[in-house]
């Protein structure tokens, strides 16, 4: 019977060799995050490869965003992590309400950039 509890030396060649696979940046941040998961072998494999998939997605839309519109990083930050966990809609609330006051074209453009970074990572 297969100890749950531990994972195995598979496990630990595949985080190894996916980790070894993403840009420098996102490794950094998906170690910080890792330190924080109760998950192991599998499970956490599975959980920094949702992870990994979402840095790279939100640096993709932030790249994409900050090279035309100027807006205050937090709040740049907040909105665009927002779009990725509302699967590709800024949500209603503060940040959005501002932003239509402030910049409402950032919205179209956060969203559209979700649109197009999300099915690149799909492969659709």
């Amino acid at each position: 019977m297969e100890d749950k509890g531990k994972g195995t030396l598979n496990d630990h060649q595949e985080a190894t060799d996916f980790i070894g696979s993403l840009p420098y940046s996102v490794q950094q941040r998906l170690f910080n995050f890792a330190e924080e998961r109760q998950e192991i072998g599998k499970s956490l494999i599975a959980v920094l490869r949702e992870e990994a998939r979402t840095l790279q997605l939100y640096d993709a839309i932030y790249a994409d965003v900050d090279t035309d519109y100027d807006l205050a990083n937090p709040t740049l930050s907040r909105t665009i992590r927002d779009c990725i966990d509302h699967t590709g809609r800024v949500p209603d609330g503060a940040d959005r309400d501002s932003l239509l006051r402030e910049c409402p074209q950032i919205l179209d453009a956060i969203e559209s950039a979700y649109k197009k970074h999300a099915i690149g990572q799909l492969g659709t």
